[in-house]
């Protein structure tokens, strides 16, 4: 049988399964939530705890290595509920809390060691309470089954007021006035999953509308829809995000249009599905939540059933450190700054999964840090003598890191490296075959290695420290310092570095002259250097403000296979009208077809395609027109076009908050005078538009000095 979902309601944990004929199970179970709590008054805490289960008891600690705590059941998951914050209240001056914001589908698969859609062996009695439930499965599949499951794949429409006017289901039309075909339809099929291509808060008029036919009408199978969606902005890594509260039903999956910033929109359902088996996360929260809280999700799972406590609220605090440390430390990754122009035969050179690597390799974690009894030589009570670890490849050497102050335990792998071991050996499979099973399955895995990288430094981490942040961003310093070294010495010009990718070149280089620099790499750095593209020609360009200064992000190139690799120009930013994207990517596949033209030859044959889009200016469509902003904050002090933007639409009704997209077109730049798309009538600055054009045209070709 399949575990498709694990959810509390009516005061129990509800198991959701099904057999491989598709029929549906569904059990219950009387979870009793467990908490632990270290304190210095016993006394008091048992006192306030008197209606709960109390017990001593010793565990593993992040920074303490053991620490006794209380082992504290709570008689039900409905006084659990209730109680918590009274308790906290009483207690949160005489003591820590652990494990008490595990949420609690998460809290039982944790302690019975399952895997969302992993098959399981359940024994209930006849009310269809579990007695006993197991997983029956290898936790480390690579290949594994999938449910027989319905799907309904559902689209709502809106007229211009927002109005719900009609929908698709599985491909079929319906319209408001047809509400009762459709819930015959959804009874007849009556899908396990239901695919929403809106964004949640689009399906709460609907459910209201089918309950205007049928009062009381449910999508969930256990219990009643009584969901909210409540909207929030907030400020994460340099821009403001807009998100929405997920909606969640009970007895089925619903899978909406998120939005998951930073995954190019690559996820499928087969992408969720691995997410919510690797990080032990229940589907539907998997899919409304970040990718940095699924993978917080699997290291809080891994500490679990290590037995370590884990932290309430907030992690690992920064310990106290010189100011001299701290900028000495915190210096972030590596970069070369590229040799500006065009070049020809480049390759890309990459580090597979670098940062994850790192840690898996160095066993850098946080409760390995300052290992007492791996104190490097040249500290107080140190010896070379080590005992080598069991797990993993050579350990690496005594101290790789001697500059930041920092060392770590040799012997016993510890919680985040063990997580990035799993991610890595599963990605690295998958990306051995070419089906798209296995692509979906690689994307996600891909994106789970980004962030527990970066989780290591985040505001909301559990199992992190910024001194494993640090330590991770010096050695991959020092790495990409030696393979720079490497290359050289092989003969390559290395043209640019950055991060985990080094674009060089070399006269008449052969497939073996770069196999040859691998290999010497990755023995060099116990790490693994890959072949990731040859470019036929790779252009690095200056700063738009100074034509000598180099800018690492901004560059293109073409692959010997077609392919175009952009960066920071035109062509690949969002927020930029079609129309002028559209050109620079005509331009760049013409020079796919001129490969041994000089760039000023380039330069010329470009000009013809740069007159036919700004002749096709004068019928261009308002939606390929359009800039697209992400306003930040609901008033703006300057008459600029998000302030103008945001007028017209609180005008029609309509209030966006910070973090949504808007899109408008420049009217008339010398009056600045921008319109919203919605509201557009026709009249735009057409002047304006062929300066933006020629400017993406030349921005392409900055390093040759040249005008129109």
């Amino acid at each position: 049988m399949f575990l498709l979902d694990v959810f509390v309601q009516s005061n129990q944990i509800h198991v959701w399964g099904q057999d491989e004929e598709g029929k549906n199970h569904f059990y219950t179970h009387d979870f009793k939530p467990i908490i632990f709590f270290h304190t210095f008054n016993e006394e008091y805490a048992r006192h306030v705890l008197n209606e709960c289960r109390v017990e001593n008891t010793i565990r593993k600690d992040l920074v303490k290595k053991t620490l006794p705590v209380l082992k504290i059941t709570f008689p039900s998951i409905s006084h659990f509920i209730h109680s918590m914050r009274g308790i906290e209240e009483k207690l949160r001056n005489v003591g820590t809390f652990y494990h008490v914001d595990i949420p609690l589908p998460e809290m039982f698969l944790f302690e019975h060691r399952l895997m969302p859609f992993g098959h399981i062996e359940v024994r209930a009695n006849a009310k269809g309470q579990i007695q006993t439930i197991q997983s029956t499965e290898d936790e480390n599949a690579i290949d594994y089954p999938l449910p027989n499951w319905k799907t309904l794949e559902l689209e709502l429409e809106f007229n211009a007021l927002e109005q719900l006017s009609s929908w698709r289901a599985n491909g079929e039309r319906y319209h408001t006035g047809t509400i009762s075909e459709f819930l015959s339809f959804f009874e007849t099929l009556n899908p396990d999953i239901i695919l929403l291509s809106n964004s949640p808060r689009h399906f709460l008029p609907f459910l209201e509308l089918c309950r205007s036919i049928r009062p009381g009408f449910s999508f969930s199978r256990i219990g009643r829809d009584d969901f909210q969606v409540r909207e929030n902005s907030y400020f994460s890594y340099g821009k403001m995000i807009y998100r929405t509260s997920p909606i969640t039903l009970k007895g089925r999956h619903l899978l909406a249009e998120y939005p998951h910033e930073g995954e190019g929109g690559e996820f499928t359902l087969l992408s969720y599905i691995e997410g919510s088996r690797v990080c032990r996360k229940t589907f539907q929260a998997l899919v409304s939540h970040s990718i940095g809280s699924a993978s917080n999700n699997r290291l809080m799972y891994e500490a679990y059933t290590q037995g370590w406590l884990i932290p309430y609220k907030v992690g690992l605090y920064e310990s106290i450190k010189p100011f001299s440390q701290l900028v000495e430390n915190d210096r972030g990754p590596f970069t070369y700054e590229p040799l500006i122009g065009f070049h020809s035969n480049v390759v890309e050179l990459d580090f597979a999964s670098m940062y994850p690597s790192i840690m898996e390799y160095y066993n850098l974690s946080p409760e390995k840090s300052q290992c007492q009894c791996c104190l490097p030589p040249y500290s107080s009570g140190g010896t070379d003598k080590q005992a080598p670890s069991s797990e993993g490849p050579p350990h690496p050497p005594m101290n790789p890191f001697r500059d930041t102050g920092y060392w770590f335990c040799r012997k016993e792998k510890g919680i985040v490296p063990r997580v990035c071991k799993d991610f890595i050996f599963r990605r690295q499979a998958y990306k051995k075959r070419t089906d798209s099973i296995s692509k979906a399955k690689v994307a996600y895995l891909k994106w789970l290695l980004v962030v527990i990288f970066g989780y290591q430094a985040c505001t909301h981490k559990k199992i992190g420290t910024i001194e494993v942040h640090e330590t991770i961003n010096a050695i991959a310093r020092e790495t990409m310092m030696e393979t720079i070294h490497l290359a050289e010495e092989h003969g390559f010009q290395v043209l640019h570095a950055i991060v985990d990718s080094l674009y060089v070149k070399k006269t008449n280089a052969t497939s073996t002259d770069i196999q040859t620099l691998i290999q010497a790499v990755n023995q060099k750095t116990h790490l693994q250097l890959e072949y990731k593209h040859s470019f036929s020609r790779m252009v690095f360009l200056p700063s738009l403000t100074d034509t000598q200064r180099p800018v690492p992000g901004r560059f293109y190139g073409i692959g010997t296979d077609g392919e175009l690799k952009l960066r920071g120009i035109e062509a690949r930013q969002k927020n930029q009208p079609p129309i002028i994207r559209q050109m620079q990517k005509d331009v760049l596949n013409q020079m796919k077809e001129m490969p041994h033209h000089s760039p000023i030859e380039l330069f010329r044959e470009g000009i013809p395609i740069l007159r036919t889009h700004v002749d096709a200016l004068s019928h261009a469509l308002p939606e390929h027109l359009a800039f697209t902003v992400c306003i930040g904050k609901t008033d703006y002090p300057t008459n600029g076009p998000q302030k103008q933007i945001l007028h017209q639409l609180k005008r029609q009704g309509k209030h966006p908050r910070p973090g949504q997209s808007i899109h408008y077109i420049i009217a008339d730049a010398k009056k600045g005078k921008y319109v919203e798309m919605g509201q557009f009538q026709g009249d735009y600055d057409t002047e304006k538009y062929e300066q933006l054009m020629r400017k993406a045209y030349l921005n392409l070709f900055l390093p040759l000095h040249v005008t129109l």
